[in-house]
């Protein structure tokens, strides 16, 4: 994945105030991993929305979220960064969509089902 090309110079606007970098985020996420608490009896679910090249998605993973659904409304980045160069386990799934038909997706595959498959996180 793109996982160790990430980097500190390209920011995102958190606030009007703060500009943060993705890599900042992952670091802070990463930090909190000894404060989480771990179920193993059933594996923890994640949403990554916005999944770009995987670094994310492996973030979640390093967590513990082993069933990870990932998302981006445009498919390049990950096919390069995962599909292409990396691995990516079975119980992680990609959509090329954007939120709201994600969403839409998701609705109606849980009005189908009688389980709601709900994520942790």
């Amino acid at each position: 994945a793109g996982y160790g090309r990430e980097e500190y110079t390209n920011s995102i606007i958190a606030s009007r105030d703060t500009n943060i970098s993705p890599k900042e985020v992952y670091d802070t996420i990463l930090k909190l991993k000894g404060n989480s608490t771990v179920n193993n009896k059933a594996p923890l679910r994640a949403l990554d929305v916005g999944a770009g090249a995987g670094v994310s998605t492996q973030v979640l993973w390093d967590l513990g979220y082993h069933e990870i659904d990932a998302l981006d409304w445009s498919g390049v980045a990950w096919q390069k960064n995962v599909e292409e160069e990396g691995q990516c386990p079975p119980s992680v799934r990609f959509y090329e969509l954007d939120d709201e038909r994600f969403m839409k997706l998701w609705r109606e595959n849980n009005s189908k089902s009688n389980k709601q498959q709900k994520y942790d996180v």
